[in-house]
């Protein structure tokens, strides 16, 4: 028996490493990311049984109220948005990939 290693041992090291290496490269990567949120951030709750009968979604944030008076933008309801790219021989009867027929889309201003 040989005390050489196989070069499917071989192999599989370099591949260990590399799925390490690959590792550590994005666990830096995420690292880097979080370090430029700088603490600047609130976690907001709205109150959506309000904005249903009014349309303004109020909330807090930073020691500031604010209120925002929303429009559904009816030029974006999903089921009219007809997909291009796709083959029409596999998606004939369901070019839109949804049921929603009305818009989840909002204009907005601060009041």
């Amino acid at each position: 028996m040989s005390s050489q290693p196989s070069a499917k041992s071989a192999v599989l090291v370099c591949f260990a490493i590399l799925a390490y290496a690959s590792h550590a490269a994005h666990l830096h990567h995420r690292k880097q990311e979080f370090e430029h949120i700088d603490g600047n951030y609130e976690v907001l709750h709205f109150d959506l049984d309000s904005f249903t009968a009014t349309n303004v979604l109020e909330f807090d944030a930073f020691g500031e109220h604010y209120a925002v008076h929303l429009t559904v933008n009816e030029h974006h309801v999903p089921s009219h948005i007809r997909h291009v790219n796709i083959d029409p021989s596999e998606h004939a009867q369901q070019p839109h990939f949804t049921s929603l027929t009305q818009s989840c889309h909002f204009i907005g201003s601060v009041i």
